[in-house]
């Protein structure tokens, strides 16, 4: 009837200085996520790259997600929460935006770290998605792919601008379509 999953990580995150190098664990595979959730970049049946991406390196997270509820023959869903922690040192990042972005710290992101995808030890995101899919044919599959998010950022980090228009809004995500494997 439905498959309950519960799953945790946790990071290493920089530390203050930019001039020792990076502390954060070296990663082999550039997309990964439990639990199917619209924080991470991982393995959703449509719109790949499309989530928010959300860096599970240099963070610690804990998501809940109960996975194959059938109450139909054919329809399966998935219903999964995650919560991240950044690990990051905030003065790093903040020293990195400000000598990146030609001192003006409202430039925000850099090349290294983004908002919202880099968080800090003051900063927290969390997601909900449900996605279902409808079996057609053996291999031929209706998906629609629901999700909603919220993350909280550190103004002096990423500046006034960045930080308010983020908090203005969640992020919302609807994808509906049809997949076929072979």
């Amino acid at each position: 009837m439905l498959t309950p999953q519960v799953f945790a990580w946790w990071s290493t995150g920089e530390d203050s200085s930019t001039r020792n190098g990076s502390e954060r664990i070296p990663q082999l595979r550039s997309g990964w996520g439990a639990g199917n959730s619209f924080l991470l970049d991982c393995g959703q049946a449509l719109s790949r790259n499309s989530n928010m991406g959300v860096n599970p390196v240099g963070a610690y997270g804990v998501g809940v997600s109960l996975n194959d509820i059938s109450f139909v023959e054919k329809l399966s869903h998935r219903l999964t929460f995650t919560y991240l922690h950044g690990n990051n040192s905030p003065r790093a990042i903040r020293g990195l935006n400000a000598t990146l972005g030609g001192g003006d710290l409202d430039a925000g992101s850099n090349p290294y770290f983004v908002m919202g995808r880099d968080l800090t030890t003051h900063e927290y995101a969390y997601g909900i998605n449900f996605d279902h899919k409808y079996r057609i044919y053996q291999n031929l599959h209706a998906v629609l792919e629901t999700g909603w998010a919220h993350g909280e950022f550190q103004e002096s980090v990423w500046g006034h601008r960045l930080v308010h228009k983020a908090a203005e809004t969640d992020a919302w995500k609807a994808a509906l379509g049809v997949t076929f494997k072979y």
